[in-house]
């Protein structure tokens, strides 16, 4: 993330939905290069070189962000298993399951935070979870288990 961002050029009379599509790659870049840091409206503004009342408009707080997110990761996570399968079209249904599992691992390690996020986060959206500090670097997985908050780092003494 940069600190010293330019102010971004207005887009077209009619483009304004354009502005989530900046805001959610925003987003992204802020998760990719500090995955253990909380998201915030502000840095996600800060990153698009806009003023962060701005994001209102699209996202009315960082749930709604983080929730977005999710769903474009796993937009992502699917294409990148289509993709692979693309590549394996005249092979047997194994190898095609193969080519796709391979393309979900692809994902994963070239976007550990994100692959991260997608599990954590979703655990968190589908049971109602909220809490404005919690990010991929405060939630605790472990294989097998569903994803847990580290209250511990909210200050919080409270289990779910």
């Amino acid at each position: 993330m940069n600190a010293t961002k330019s102010k971004r050029q207005r887009n077209p009379w009619g483009e304004g939905e354009r502005l989530k599509t900046e805001l959610m790659d925003a987003a992204m870049r802020v998760l990719d290069s500090s995955p253990s840091a909380p998201l915030s409206l502000r840095k996600v503004a800060l990153e698009a070189g806009i003023a962060a009342p701005s994001i209102y408009r699209h996202f009315s707080d960082v749930r709604e962000l983080m929730s977005a997110i999710v769903r474009e990761c796993w937009r992502q996570v699917g294409e990148a298993m289509s993709t692979e399968v693309r590549g394996n079209l005249d092979t047997d249904a194994l190898s095609q399951l193969k080519a796709a599992m391979s393309g979900f691992v692809r994902y994963a390690m070239d976007r550990p935070s994100r692959y991260q996020l997608l599990f954590a986060m979703q655990y968190l959206i589908d049971h109602e979870i909220v809490h404005n500090d919690i990010h991929a670097g405060n939630i605790l997985i472990v294989h097998g288990k569903e994803p847990v908050p580290k209250f511990s780092d909210f200050g919080i003494a409270q289990d779910l």
